[in-house]
């Protein structure tokens, strides 16, 4: 596989032209006037790519090849300002939710320092320095753009395909000559504000990590009462001040009593935290008291990758589901938040709500419940086999391959249910399981959004109980939300259309995006940081994924060049 994308990769080198006016402007940006980097350009362009690493090989092709194989970094045998300053940008990548370690920091500084002393003969090591400095800086404008993973673009259109040209285009137009490199990184990054104040509770708590050690609450503190004076509730005022729920430094007296401010903050704390608001210290809450704040910097890190999989800019404003917290929200065309409600997802294992992106296109009251092939043969045919007016009573209909419908107490109609011959759906209703409306977004999943019966689940703290799909807290509210711009749909006519048993489809004259995400650290509208269990342990894997990468990138970046 390496050696057909190097054999194609070279052949794009030998056929691509010098810089057109598109890029003259870029290219010029670059050096390469000097004696000495001519002559490490003239090196640089006789390499033979088949013998180098994919990323050197990709940044010669396509970085330094369209603009006659110029250096970018140094001049007259000296780095640049701008090097220097890209160095010390992706020496601060932490700060981006990325790392460090992914752009070769470790040994920049020698190899800078190494480049600085102009004399003849030098060529290979400036020309070999200023490759492997577009390699570290082609991988940090990729993972600004696109994230590192993208782990769901084939199967779910979740994220866009990384974009070589762009991005050496990028560095030659905003990089290559800017000594102070923040404003056009900055732009690489989504502009969304639930972005941006994540990436600054991030900076916040990679301070604060920095500056002092994670306290640890005991054991013991589970079996605090209101009142309790006791050292262990000094360990949990700190605790509770490292979070900024309770002001440091007070009299050591108080620090000693478990008394109501700090149940209040502990209250708040399991709020924050998507844990049952009891002000408690129980067994849940002493575990997520105790998660070291670099774990918690791991997580809005991952929230931050996963926001990179998303578009840049919608053509109307989303609805966006975060998973883990079990919440949707709806934006105005500013990315603030106009609607909020709880909601109910897959359970965590084998029926997952999934990640995706895709656009909701109809709205339909007193939906069908279409029931999963699955399902049905999982569910709904062993309660058949023992109770034969099972599906009279819950108002399912047996519906034949040719879509007619048949008398659900026939024996006959039963057995092709039972072997699959035969489809369940069921009725509009007050059992029906789709509740009152329906949203589709068309997805490889069949996953939607809906209303529900069950409506005493939303009071659990832990909500993961569908079979896949997503139950909304209060579907008439986000139905009025999606129809806001749809002609004639007025919330009278949407009451109506509630209380009215006959099925209606309204198709949207313009779809809205509705992305189903997957965020264990936020920060939120309100400005509070929040921190919610991995449900289904895709931050977990996550993690794996991306020690895998650096891993990659490291054994790469130690590679010979394989020239003599």
């Amino acid at each position: 596989m390496r050696d057909r994308f190097l054999a194609a990769l070279l052949m794009l080198v030998c056929a691509l032209p010098l810089a057109g006016r598109a890029e003259v402007a870029a290219c010029a940006a670059m050096s390469g006037q000097d004696s000495l980097s001519r002559s490490a350009s003239q090196y640089l362009a006789s390499l033979d790519v088949q013998k180098m690493s994919a990323a050197r090989a990709q940044a010669i092709g396509v970085f330094y090849a369209p603009c006659g194989f110029r250096l970018a970094w140094t001049a007259d045998g000296v780095t640049t300002a701008a090097a220097r300053s890209m160095m010390v940008a992706m020496g601060q990548a932490d700060r981006k939710g990325l790392r460090a370690e992914d752009y070769g920091l470790s040994w920049w500084g020698c190899r800078a320092a190494a480049t600085e002393i102009p004399c003849v003969g030098r060529e290979r090591e400036l020309a070999q320095f200023d490759v492997d400095l577009t390699v570290a800086v082609m991988r940090f404008v990729s993972d600004l753009r696109y994230g590192r993973a993208r782990l769901h673009s084939e199967k779910t259109g979740y994220a866009e395909v990384a974009d070589s040209g762009f991005v050496a285009n990028y560095i030659r137009e905003n990089l290559v000559s800017s000594v102070e490199p923040s404003r056009a990184i900055q732009a690489l990054e989504p502009s969304y504000p639930g972005y941006l104040r994540t990436e600054s509770a991030l900076n916040d708590l990679l301070t604060l990590e920095n500056s002092e050690a994670d306290v640890v609450v005991p054991d013991e503190a589970r079996s605090l009462q209101l009142g309790d004076a006791t050292v262990v509730a000094v360990a949990l005022d700190e605790r509770l001040a490292q979070f900024g729920l309770l002001p440091r430094y007070v009299e050591p007296a108080s620090q000693l009593t478990f008394d109501a401010p700090k149940q209040r903050a502990l209250a708040r704390f399991q709020e924050l935290h998507g844990l049952a608001v009891t002000g408690r210290v129980d067994r849940v809450t002493l575990r997520e008291l105790n998660v070291p704040m670099k774990r918690r910097a791991a997580q809005l890190s991952m929230s931050l990758e996963r926001w990179r999989w998303l578009p840049h800019e919608f053509v109307r404003p989303p609805v966006v589901v975060n998973i883990p917290e079990f919440r949707l929200r709806a934006y105005d065309p500013q990315g603030r938040v106009t609607l909020s409600m709880a909601v109910i997802v897959g359970r965590a294992g084998s029926r997952q709500t999934p990640i995706l992106s895709a656009p909701m296109k109809e709205v339909t009251f007193h939906p069908y419940w279409n029931v999963p092939e699955s399902i049905q043969m999982r569910e709904i045919a062993p309660l058949v086999r023992r109770d034969t007016s099972y599906l009279r009573r819950h108002d399912y209909q047996i519906v034949s391959r040719s879509g007619a419908v048949l008398d659900s107490d026939s024996a006959e109609a039963r057995r092709w249910l039972l072997s699959g011959q035969a489809r369940v759906r069921q009725v509009p209703g007050r059992q029906n399981a789709l509740g009152d409306i329906k949203f589709n977004f068309p997805n490889v999943f069949d996953a939607y959004m809906h209303g529900t019966p069950q409506t005493a689940l939303f009071a659990q703290t832990k909500r993961d109980f569908s079979h896949g799909c997503i139950r909304v807290e209060d579907p008439s509210r986000l139905a009025a939300w999606v129809l806001r711009d749809e002609r004639g749909w007025t919330a009278d006519r949407i009451a109506q259309a509630i209380a009215d048993p006959a099925t209606v489809s309204v198709s949207l004259a313009a779809p809205i995006p509705v992305l189903l995400v997957y965020g264990t650290g936020i920060a939120a509208e309100d400005g509070t940081v929040r921190f919610f269990d991995d449900v289904y342990g895709y931050d977990s894997e996550l993690a794996i994924t991306l020690n895998e990468i650096t891993r990659s990138r490291q054994k790469e970046d130690t590679r010979s060049w394989g020239v003599s």
